[in-house]
């Protein structure tokens, strides 16, 4: 507690995000494990096929800030997935890296905000 206030301490990641392949489909929901000023790491499963330089629209909320990043993104690297025991049963993971092409600047500051506020960025 601080001055009478419980602080709730929340962890930076992952958190989700939702991707817009194309218009006219169905966004899927996929999570961010690590964010920079230029773009993010985003986990998801095998359903999803991505391409180096396809272009997405991705959808998310920061934490604790609770400001809603809306922008366009480029594939620019994909990992190779990895087995994961969930349960028991294992699920094949793969990690996309995602450049933003522009960031408005209220998005940007925000997640310069949030990156400062969670000890990633100074």
């Amino acid at each position: 507690m601080h001055d009478g206030i419980a602080i709730k301490k929340v962890a930076p990641y992952p958190f989700n995000v939702q991707i817009v392949k194309a218009e006219g489909q169905p966004p899927f929901n996929a999570q961010i494990v690590k964010l920079t000023p230029i773009g993010f790491l985003m986990r998801f499963d095998r359903s999803h096929h991505f391409k180096v330089g396809d272009e997405h629209l991705a959808v998310f909320v920061l934490p604790v800030v609770n400001f809603e990043v809306k922008t366009s993104v480029r594939v620019i690297k994909i990992y190779l997935g990895q087995e994961l025991l969930l349960g028991n049963r294992k699920q094949n993971i793969y990690t996309v890296e995602l450049h933003f092409k522009l960031l408005d600047g209220n998005d940007r500051i925000s997640i310069e905000d949030y990156l400062k506020k969670s000890g990633q960025y100074k």
